[in-house]
């Protein structure tokens, strides 16, 4: 018997490689189908697909999962009008010799251009070395440049010799930083935020009745909801905020559902960051001695403790917070408006390094 099984075990491995000899040719046979033929083509692309919509799905959720974990979503980032049109001032150019000896004046000249914007600018030109202020010829100190027109500029910067320091005692080169800079003066960014609203024994009526407000006023709300200043996101029943394009992004939000209601104590936070990407400046210290200045406007109908807030310049991003009240309302549902307007001096600069050599290295 154990001869017979032993004579049977070759027969056994034949059929083995011949099965996985066939399976080889049917995978090849396959592969060759997907890609040369069109039903393979066809099918190819079905896979895929189905592969990027699964991914996308995953995607989304954990997007989502993002999102909730913020709590607030991302109201920091306001609606705005995109563009790739270049924005602020730029800089191109700053001219200066090889070196300067201490004994004569130091003259660098920076050029570039005013990008147009809507509205009138006043851009403001200054230098300093190491912090020392230069002179710049009067008649090119300042710049008033007209909406939607675009400037070229070139100005000369002087700065003489440092009284505190004698040329016998420069025994060495000595590098010093020059900055030359444009600023815009008194630049204003806006921003629009509106909150549906409904008086509150109106309000309760309805969710008791487990009636949804927006439902009940449909016709107000599609008519109304269309607008940009007023779109609502369906799930949080919140609006964020549209903002004129400016270097400093503006952002409101109020994060109760809305509407709101007469009576009821709100919160109004407010985020204000500088958008580097596109314009690439600083906030600094107003011409007049002034920080930046921010304005929350309510209206008549509304109390607030939101008064007139002050920006320390040196930062990238403001984020504060103030309370409101709504006094009265109309019966049915409306819409109150808050504005606020940011005043700020914004500057661009260009950075050089000069180099003052003894003149007995000349």
């Amino acid at each position: 018997m154990a001869e017979d099984e032993i004579g049977k075990a070759p027969s056994k491995w034949i059929v083995f490689f011949v099965v996985l000899l066939i399976l080889v040719l049917v995978l090849a046979l396959g592969y060759w189908a997907v890609q040369t033929t069109a039903v393979g083509a066809s099918l190819k692309l079905s896979i895929s697909t189905s592969i990027s919509k699964g991914m996308a799905s995953i995607s989304e959720r954990i997007s989502g999962v993002k999102k909730q974990a913020r709590g607030i979503g991302d109201w920091t980032n306001p609606t705005a009008v995109k563009t790739e049109e270049p924005k602020g001032i730029e800089i191109t150019e700053v001219y200066y010799k090889t070196f300067f000896l201490p004994t004569e004046d130091i003259s660098i000249t920076g050029s570039g251009v005013v990008y147009a914007l809507e509205d009138e600018t006043n851009v403001d030109f200054s230098c300093n070395m190491d912090g020392r202020p230069g002179k710049i010829d009067g008649s090119k100190v300042s710049k008033v440049v007209l909406p939607n027109t675009e400037e070229p500029f070139g100005v000369l910067c002087n700065f003489e010799p440092d009284p505190n320091i004698k040329a016998a005692d420069i025994k060495v080169s000595t590098q010093k930083q020059v900055k030359f800079s444009a600023i815009y003066i008194d630049y204003k960014t806006k921003a629009e935020l509106r909150l549906w609203t409904l008086p509150k024994i109106e309000k309760d009526n309805l969710y008791e009745a487990n009636i949804n407000p927006f439902d009940r006023y449909r016709n107000i709300f599609e008519s109304q909801r269309g607008e940009i200043r007023l779109k609502l996101d369906d799930k949080s029943r919140t609006t964020t905020s549209s903002y004129h394009d400016g270097p400093m992004k503006v952002s409101m939000k109020v994060f109760e559902p809305q509407p709101l209601s007469e009576g009821e104590p709100y919160k109004l936070f407010v985020n204000i960051q500088n958008d580097k990407v596109r314009w690439g400046g600083e906030l600094v210290r107003r011409q007049t001695g002034d920080n930046g200045r921010v304005f929350i406007k309510f209206p008549s109908r509304v109390e607030s403790n939101c008064g007139e807030i002050i920006l320390e310049p040196g930062q990238e991003e403001y984020t504060f917070d103030c309370d409101f009240t709504i006094r009265a309302l109309e019966d049915t549902l409306g819409w109150i408006p808050i504005d606020v307007e940011v005043v700020y001096d914004y500057e661009f600069s260009k950075v050089e390094i000069i180099t003052i050599v003894p003149k007995e290295l000349v």
